[in-house]
């Protein structure tokens, strides 16, 4: 896909849906800076793991001399495993405590065997309950202009 391609599907997305959210691999290769020229919100999503979380320090140091303005990127620890640095090691790190920290779900697991998301087939589970704080805080950082 060209960059020209991509900025072409995101500008369709736009028109016809209030929110496009587009799933990067770690990288800065020309068509993930046009997803990323194109976001509202950047969220760079780490585990407290300390060998991703010296990548995503990279990366947010990446998008910092890129120009891309703090207040558009979220940091967001993922616990994906029941293990992992405590949320006040995490902190201190970054320098600045994630903007959201989802907990390790067994049920995130259940749920993508399912093809459902977690906020449908648990949606009283601590982690569903995050997700839906993500989304409210993506909504208000890039409110719909309708």
């Amino acid at each position: 896909m060209t960059v020209a391609a991509a900025q072409h599907v995101i500008d369709r997305l736009r028109s016809s849906s209030d929110y496009v959210v587009v799933d990067t691999p770690a990288s800065f290769s020309q068509l993930n800076l046009a997803a990323i020229d194109a976001a509202d919100v950047i969220c760079v999503v780490t585990a407290p793991h300390l060998a991703s979380m010296k990548v995503t320090l990279d990366c947010l140091e990446t998008l910092e001399k890129l120009g891309y303005p703090k207040g558009r990127v979220l940091l967001i620890t993922n616990r994906i495993t029941g293990q992992g640095l405590d949320s006040e090691k995490v902190a201190r790190f970054f320098g600045r405590p994630p903007d959201l920290s989802v907990p390790y779900s067994a049920p995130f697991d259940e749920a993508a065997d399912q093809g459902k998301p977690l906020v449908i087939s648990s949606p009283e589970n601590a982690a569903a309950t995050l997700m839906r704080d993500l989304a409210a805080k993506i909504a208000v950082a890039a409110p719909v202009a309708h």
